[in-house]
Order: C-alpha cells, then sequence, then structure tokens
C-alpha cells in the first residue's frame, strides 16, 4: 500500500493545528498583556476640594456723630417802648423751634434778653457757643411814640462767634403784611403763637432759616417731627 498521500494529509493537517494553536497562543496573550497594560495604567488623582474659608465676621461700624453747632438766641430788650414785649418774645421762639428742627444746630434752653454789646461779652465768655442777637425796630431812625403795625417794622440779626465774638453772618429782614379776610396767613399750626399778628412769627422762621444756610446746614422740613 502507498501511504504517501496518507502522511502527507496528515502532516498538512498536524501543521494546520500547530498554526491554530500557535494563533490561539498568540490572541490569549495579547489579551493577557492588554488587560495587564489596564491595570497597571494608574487613575490620575483626583484634585483636592478646596475647603471653604469662613467670612470674617463684619465689625459693626459705628455711627458717625456729627459735631452739632452750638447756639444761643438773645434778643434785643431796650426797644419796648416801640412794640410790646410779645412781639420779641414771638420772633425769638419761633427762631429757636425751627433752629432746633435742624439735626445739626443745638441751641440753648434759656430765652435770654441783652443789648449788643452784652451778646457780643456773651459770645467771647460762652465757652463753644455763638449767639445769635436780635433787635426789633421800626424803619425810622427816631422811636415812634405810637405803636406801629408789623409791615412797618424789620427785624435785624447777627451772629457772634464763640471766643471771638467775630460777626460770622447778619441780616436784616423786613415784614410783610401776612393776614387776610380769615386771619393770619403763611404760620404753619406747629410753631408758638405768643401774638395774634403772625408777622412777628413769620419773621422769626426766616431768620432762623437764614441762620441755618448761613452754616451751610440744609433746611428740615418745617413742623419737622411733629
Amino acid at each position: 500500500m502507498n501511504f504517501s498521500p496518507l502522511a502527507t494529509r496528515a502532516r498538512s493537517r498536524a501543521h494546520f493545528v500547530a498554526a491554530l494553536l500557535a494563533c490561539v497562543s498568540l490572541a490569549a496573550c495579547a489579551a493577557t498583556f492588554a488587560q495587564s497594560g489596564r491595570r497597571q495604567q494608574k487613575q490620575p488623582p483626583l484634585a483636592p476640594v478646596p475647603t471653604p474659608t469662613p467670612e470674617p465676621t463684619p465689625v459693626p461700624k459705628e455711627e458717625k456723630v456729627e459735631a452739632k453747632i452750638p447756639l444761643v438766641v438773645v434778643s434785643e430788650d431796650t426797644n419796648y417802648f416801640v412794640q410790646q414785649s410779645n412781639q420779641s418774645y414771638a420772633v425769638q421762639a419761633v427762631a429757636v423751634a425751627r433752629l432746633r428742627e435742624s439735626r445739626a444746630i443745638e441751641v440753648s434752653g434759656d430765652s435770654a434778653r441783652g443789648s449788643r454789646g452784652e451778646a457780643m461779652r456773651r459770645a467771647k465768655e460762652s465757652g463753644g457757643r455763638h449767639v445769635v442777637w436780635f433787635e426789633l425796630r421800626s424803619f425810622g431812625m427816631g422811636q415812634p411814640a405810637r405803636r406801629l403795625p408789623p409791615e412797618e417794622m424789620l427785624v435785624e440779626y447777627s451772629v457772634f462767634e464763640t471766643g471771638t465774638a467775630k460777626r460770622l453772618s447778619h441780616g436784616t429782614i423786613h415784614m410783610r403784611r401776612a393776614r387776610g379776610p380769615l386771619g393770619g396767613l403763611g404760620l404753619p399750626g406747629c410753631y408758638p403763637r405768643l401774638t395774634n399778628e403772625v408777622e412777628y412769627a413769620i419773621a422769626g422762621l426766616e431768620m432762623a432759616e437764614r441762620i441755618m444756610e448761613s452754616f451751610s446746614v440744609p433746611l428740615p422740613p418745617r413742623c419737622a417731627g411733629r
């Protein structure tokens, strides 16, 4: 019998099986190497989560308190024979009430009387308080024997500096007729009414507001806080 073809086929089959086994082995090795490579790769470390820094507790700010302008209001005491004293009191009382509506001004509680010279002396000796002095007089140079209507009167005032009595400001207020068919006009009801002639009270309002403006103080609303 001739076994050559059989032997040849057997060898071919053996080579094929050997080649197949070699391929399987190579594939297995490649897979193993790939898995080994994946196992050896390290994941990058996670970035640390920053710990939030606590905000510092804000320190409460102290409310800045502005120094108030100290004043005392002095009225002339020598012209009572021209007008009744309650007219002068009305100018003074309303002026003081209006000045006290400003948060930047502090007015002394006393209702002072005195001449111009006494007001200047008081300013020099006041120890920190400016002196507002005013007088109520007529237009004419002389003193009339009769009592004049308000529209023929005026208010002259001066503000004397504390310590030096230097005149810081001054002015003249000419009173105008402020009465109508139903009585007094132009005066809010929150201010003192020491006379039926509201012109004097209105003059007190105007004097106080001029003084505030001379100190660059904003004018508060009239009757503020009342």
